[in-house]
């Protein structure tokens, strides 16, 4: 199969949406690359991305030990530009973007980055590069090394979920360790071979040690030899030194590419010492043997492209009218929210069809309409069917959707919904191959448990998006699923209506309730507010802003009603007061949407006149909670401001059930770096879906509200980014935080669903708690002789709750601490404890500090913890910290270190007689083999 990659326009949806990558026979397929509509046009950027993409492949086919490389690149480009030879765009859409050409962020400024919301071995949501870091390719070079190593690195972030091996912050802790093994101060660095120099990052004077960290002064820095440097590890190191060729790995008789598990880099922290080789043979691209090695020699690695580019948006809506609709009043819902989506959402220019089925289909609109007046609207509106009765012939209705597109209809889409299984003939199953060799996309939209789950495979395998709806009378999910169809396929950010709220009002009979929203700066252009409902026929609704005070439209069904302010609308507080003089209760769905302000075309780029936004992505979509060793969902919502990080927000996951009249469930999602949150305040926020007693689909929105807490992060970094070439006395690197307070905002996104295969065994306590991964050493003293630990709080299942205890591990190596803890570690107990109690923790995400009594004055000790829940349920070890105490009056100057002195020991704990055989090894420098052990 040939290896695809796709270079699309930048998008705004979550990163599940994306096409899946795969490594089939060492090609890699579906990968996608993107280009932002903001990036004007410039004849040598394609070039430039062809050119960087060749380089690249082959440096990653020789870094991955010959077994991966890119084979095939389809170019998806902006509908703006003029590019003669595009062929129509199918499946390739902004939403799905791997890799995206926009321009800088606020934080990362030019240098390219990857978001990672997920712990270790989770994929990374997509790779940023700037149109800057492709055409001055002379700058970049000089300021990060060869291009196509940048992109090799950036590689590894996204494809197989690894972290930083160089330092990335300003803490003196990432930069420096003590070493158990060589009983002194280290640098960082993934393989104990890369050489260099510890010098003051301002002066370059000899570096002087801290008493109070026991490492040195916070200003010193190390500074690799690039010249004298033999390592050809890591990748995820600094990649731009010449001699680096491959990752790190595990093979002990290597000694130029072994990993040293000692670092206290950040992928050590969250891996737990693993090599990257060992992380990446547990993604699927080479688990069980998975594309072996090939000849290097006769293996061509050059790209072969593909330039696509999308046409005007063709969609087709597929209605099931059959009888099982009359359940719950779903075809009441559909009807109403197939109007919605024809009256507000459809944007200007596109073309829609319809078609409805039951035992048979029925085209209800021979050919696509162009949607270009209101008046377009309502006629299409007008002709939504309000009816149900027969069988459920979805397949038909799949070919009714295809006949209406017509013979040029790659890149169309169809919008199917259903409330049911198939029972009339074709299946799905027989018109998928239709569907896909005509290139179209389907949306699935499923009502209730009993829809066919063969629709959610035909979404996937054609590009499209599926959704499911309780119908439940509190669900605002059908009418979510359709503005969320539409607005992944806008390519441009500042296009997408952003939806404030979405909610389901329950009106009081012969009463009123009011609420209020916030309509933030940031937007105000073109602001709607929708609603529905089912039963009652003359609700009155009013709409109060500061531009005044108006009535809702009612739409000609009397169960609709509509409020659209055009052009520039009023921002701030809006009011909305529904009245029902029936007496019947109604439950309403309400949203608002506005979209973000007309801008000066030069400040078109401007991050901080962008809107704020919120995407989401789940982790194991399909959970099965029975298993012995079940993993839990992980969820998370981005909230940002362009690409600066929204922190401080109150961010919730609201879970709504397979069945009607279940109480739908409150999540709260954090950004502490703690339990499902792996860095604190980046505009992350995470949380673990950890049990369920219903199988089926779960539908899952997130709800984010300011407070006074929240901001704006914006971190500037002053001197080369971290990972970037730099020597004493260049411009001091730090990074300044700027905090701006966020204007008060609401913003609601669907996330998607999640399928529960096995709900859990009842009254088992099978969770343990979460590891720690952000254990320090905050403090030294000499004196006193005593360490300061500080870590956050863990729950009893994952993050929630309190634990029972922990353990406190100190060891001698560690070697001992990861492989021989229970016979050669020491459990620290509670009378060395002299503040703090190992059997008193705190509630999840506490700040937890322990003071313990460290009597060896003269060597390096290392720690470690593990937490139990009330069921004695152990967590996985902490990350691992060392220490060793240093007299408050030595202001010793470190040496230059002697590397190649010292590596058997830290690399693994290796006996004397092995280090005789590396230092040989070494002597007599081999080539990588192209085997990884």
């Amino acid at each position: 199969m040939q290896y695809q990659v796709i270079l699309v326009i930048i998008s705004a949806y979550s990163a599940s949406c994306q096409l899946n990558i795969k490594l089939v026979n060492n090609g890699y397929e579906n990968v996608l690359v993107a280009i932002s509509d903001t990036v004007q046009y410039d004849p040598q950027i394609i070039p430039r991305i062809q050119e960087l993409l060749n380089k690249s492949s082959a440096t990653l086919f020789a870094a991955t030990s010959y077994r991966a490389y890119f084979r095939k690149v389809t170019i998806l480009v902006p509908t703006s530009w003029n590019v003669s030879n595009a062929q129509p765009a199918t499946m390739e859409s902004f939403d799905k973007a791997h890799i995206r050409i926009d321009q800088p962020s606020s934080n990362y400024g030019n240098n390219p980055w990857v978001r990672q919301a997920g712990g270790c071995g989770v994929p990374g949501e997509f790779m940023h590069v700037t149109p800057k870091f492709l055409l001055d390719k002379s700058t970049s070079i000089r300021k990060w090394g060869p291009l196509e190593k940048v992109i090799v690195h950036e590689w590894g972030h996204l494809r197989w979920g690894l972290f930083d091996e160089y330092p990335i912050g300003d803490q003196v802790t990432e930069h420096f360790y003590q070493s158990p093994t060589t009983n002194t101060i280290e640098p960082s660095r993934c393989n104990i071979n890369v050489k260099g120099r510890m010098r003051h990052r301002v002066t370059g004077a000899n570096c002087k040690i801290d008493p109070k960290t026991s490492l040195p002064e916070s200003d010193c820095r190390y500074y690799p030899d690039r010249a004298a440097t033999s390592a050809e590890s890591s990748f995820m190191y600094y990649h731009y030194l010449p001699s680096v060729e491959s990752f790190c790995d595990d093979n002990q008789f290597n000694y130029e590419s072994i990993h040293n598990i000692e670092a206290p880099s950040r992928h050590n922290r969250l891996c737990q010492s693993r090599s990257s080789w060992s992380v990446m043979n547990d993604s699927p691209d080479f688990k069980n043997g998975n594309n072996q090695p090939t000849d290097s020699a006769t293996q061509n690695t050059s790209v072969t492209f593909k330039i696509v580019q999308r046409q005007e948006s063709k969609v087709v809506v597929v209605m099931d009218i059959s009888g099982s609709m009359e359940t719950n009043d779903n075809f009441i819902k559909l009807n109403s929210a197939v109007r919605r989506y024809l009256l507000y959402t459809v944007p200007m220019g596109a073309s829609v069809g319809l078609v409805k089925y039951s035992s048979r289909a029925t085209i209800i609109t021979p050919n696509l309409v162009k949607v270009n007046s209101t008046s377009t609207r309502q006629m299409l509106a007008s002709m939504v069917p309000l009816e149900k009765g027969g069988n459920t012939a979805i397949g038909q209705g799949l070919r009714a959707a295809l006949q209406v597109l017509g013979q040029n209809s790659t890149g169309s889409r169809i919008i199917l919904l259903t409330d049911g299984g198939e029972n009339v003939t074709p299946f799905v199953k027989k018109v998928k191959p239709e569907v896909q060799a005509a290139g179209v996309v389907v949306d699935t939209i499923l009502l209730t448990v009993n829809a066919s789950q063969a629709l959610i495979s035909l979404a996937a395998q054609t590009g499209g998006l599926s959704f499911y709806s309780s119908g439940d009378s509190q669900s605002t999910g059908l009418n979510d699923a359709f503005t969320t169809s539409e607005r992944a396929r806008i390519s441009n950010p500042r296009d997408v209506p952003v939806t404030i709220g979405s909610r389901v009002i329950a009106v009081p009979a012969n009463d009123s309730i009011c609420y209020t929203t916030m309509v933030d700066k940031a937007l105000g252009q073109d602001t709607t507010v929708t609603f529905s409902w089912v039963h009652t026929s003359n609700l009155s609704i009013e709409i109060t802003n500061s531009d005044g005070t108006y009535n809702a439209t009612l739409e000609a069904t009397l169960q609709a009603a509509a409020y659209k302010c055009s052009g520039v609308c009023a921002t701030g507080s809006w009011k909305i007061c529904m009245s029902n003089p029936t007496d019947t209760e109604e439950n309403v769905v309400c949203q608002l949407e506005s979209t973000a302000q007309r801008i000066d075309s030069s400040n078109s780029t401007d991050e901080s006149l962008q809107p704020i936004t919120v995407h989401s992505t789940i982790v194991n979509q399909y959970p099965n909670f029975s298993a012995a060793d079940y993993k839990p969902v992980s969820l998370y919502a981005t909230v940002t401001r362009g690409y600066a990080p929204v922190i401080g927000a109150t961010v919730k996951a609201n879970i709504e059930y397979p069945t009607i009249n279940t109480t739908s469930t409150q999540l709260l999602m954090r950004d502490d770096g703690a339990g499902a949150d792996i860095d604190k305040e980046d505009g992350i926020y995470s949380a673990f879906i950890i049990n369920s007693q219903m199988k089926g689909q779960h539908s899952i929105s997130i709800e984010v509200i300011s407070n006074d807490n929240t901001n704006i992060k914006v971190v500037k970094v002053v001197g080369s980014p971290a990972g970037a070439i730099s020597e004493p006395g260049d411009e001091i690197s730090t990074k300044e935080v700027e905090l701006t307070p966020a204007e008060q905002f609401q913003r609601f996104s669907l996330a998607g669903f999640i399928n529960v295969t096995h709900i859990a065994p009842a009254g088992q306590d099978r969770l343990p708690p979460s590891r720690i991964f952000d254990l320090i050493v905050a403090e030294t003293s000499y004196d006193n002789q005593t360490v300061t630990l500080e870590w956050t709080a863990v729950g009893d299942d994952l993050d929630e709750g309190k634990a029972a205890s922990y353990e406190l591990w100190k060891a001698d190596t560690y070697q001992i601490m990861y492989k021989e803890r229970e016979q050669n570690a020491t459990k620290v107990s509670q009378e060395k404890i002299k503040e703090g109690n190992l059997n008193a923790p705190q509630t999840a995400y506490s700040r937890e500090r322990l003071i313990v009594d460290m009597p060896d004055k003269t060597s390096t000790s290392v720690y470690a913890l593990i937490v139990r829940d009330d069921a004695d349920n152990p967590s996985q070890l902490s990350n691992v910290v060392s220490v060793k105490l240093m007299q408050a009056t030595k202001q010793a100057e470190t040496k230059n270190l002697n590397v190649g002195g010292v590596v058997g020991g830290v690399v693994g704990g290796l006996s004397g007689l092995l280090v005789v055989i590396i230092v040989v090894v070494t002597m007599q420098r081999r080539k990588k083999s192209s085997t990884i052990v």
